[in-house]
């Protein structure tokens, strides 16, 4: 068996235990989409490009991709993108149609590839599914800063980059920019560096559990009847449970909703702690009714399109309870519990209405008062170990 196969099926094992194996303690499998950016250029060999799609049929084999629910899609390309293959979980047509592949032999536009995966992932990636890129390259692109800003756009919408060198010759830098981090950075020239560059990774993923999974939303009140004093310290109560929440990794995201008459801003399911503390600090009051109702539909139809199947969600919804359509709150609250959402309510006054905060909340104990906030990571954590069976 050629190195890059032997490769690929470390790779392989590696994504299955880093992202797709079953979460420990009754949590679900999570699906893969996979797409492969093949370097067709005149600077790899015909015998190289013929080694990576046989590699290629080696992964695919050994995804089971419809078993586990994954899917898998290639591009190709050289001086342009000349071939795409889209998602397909068809294990012989995709194998079918990456033998049918022609090496293009011109020019090294990888941005060009990086940018037509990134494309696919946005069109066509599912909001469950784990994304994961994986580069054949010998890092030699002709423009390296257009290919730095495209791989830097892949890994910040959350796609796991892989590299891999497809000749003696490669950049390694260029490799390395293109990766999520260093160990996910492979050379061909020998398997014991395949395995030396594995092995950190496979074990830094080891202790991976349910417990380090949750999506959280928290649903902020910026009604008329909540003064401008108060309004701020919900934002600051919110930036103190952002920063106890563990984020520092794709595994845990946060998402806010705020309303008043309406929903007047969505910051979308992301675990980048920087970005969300400078949104948060940026949110103005709308300082308008309070449908509360609204907002929950809407939280319950992100968690549908974006919230990850199998991992611990989380509603946290801070108001004063006064709502312009009480009964319609309320059920749109039973829909979340039904869809298996943990839901927490947060008092902003003294002058809750208690009723709806509690008939909102999960249970009794999950009405909570502002001054309780600190108390909300402790408890969220809590209900995820639950989750977990934990």
């Amino acid at each position: 068996m050629n190195l890059v196969a032997i490769s690929i099926m470390v790779i392989c094992g590696v994504m299955h235990q880093s992202l797709t194996s079953p979460l420990q303690n009754g949590c679900k499998e999570t699906p893969l989409d996979v797409i492969a950016v093949l370097d067709g250029s005149e600077s790899i060999t015909d015998e190289k490009f013929t080694q990576v799609k046989i590699a290629l049929e080696q992964l695919i084999r050994s995804l089971r991709l419809q078993y586990h629910d994954s899917r898998f899609g290639v591009v190709l390309y050289s001086s342009s993108v000349s071939a795409v293959l889209p998602f397909s979980n068809n294990e012989m047509d995709l194998i079918n149609r990456i033998r049918a592949l022609e090496q293009p032999m011109e020019g090294t536009q990888t941005h060009l590839g990086l940018e037509e995966m990134n494309k696919m992932f946005r069109m066509e990636g599912r909001p469950h599914a784990a994304k994961v890129g994986i580069v054949f390259t010998d890092g030699i692109s002709k423009n390296k800063v257009a290919t730095s800003t495209a791989a830097r756009e892949s890994i910040r919408t959350e796609i796991n980059m892989f590299s891999i060198g497809t000749s003696m010759d490669i950049n390694m830098e260029e490799l390395q920019i293109i990766a999520s981090s260093n160990d996910r950075v492979l050379s061909l020239e020998t398997i014991s560096e395949i395995y030396n560059h594995l092995k950190g990774f496979i074990q830094s993923c080891g202790d991976i559990g349910c417990k380090d999974y949750m999506d959280v939303v928290t649903v902020v009140d910026g009604s008329d009847s909540i003064s401008h004093t108060e309004f701020e310290s919900v934002k600051n109560a919110v930036k103190e449970f952002v920063q106890e929440l563990s984020l520092e990794s794709p595994l845990s995201r946060f998402s806010l909703v705020l309303f008043s008459s309406n929903v007047s801003n969505v910051i979308d399911f992301t675990h980048n702690k920087a970005d969300l503390l400078s949104q948060i600090d940026s949110l103005e009051q709308p300082r308008d009714g309070t449908d509360t109702a609204a907002a929950l539909e809407k939280t319950n139809a992100l968690m549908n399109i974006s919230g990850r199947q199998g991992v611990p969600k989380i509603i946290v919804v801070i108001t004063d309870g006064y709502s312009k359509n009480s009964t319609q709150t309320i059920i749109h609250a039973d829909e979340a519990k039904n869809m298996g959402i943990n839901v927490f309510s947060i008092g902003i006054t003294d002058k809750k209405q208690d009723t709806e905060l509690v008939s909102i909340a999960s249970d009794i104990d999950k009405s909570l008062v502002l001054e309780d906030f600190k108390e909300l990571s402790k408890l969220v954590m809590e209900d995820v170990r639950k989750a977990c069976g934990g």
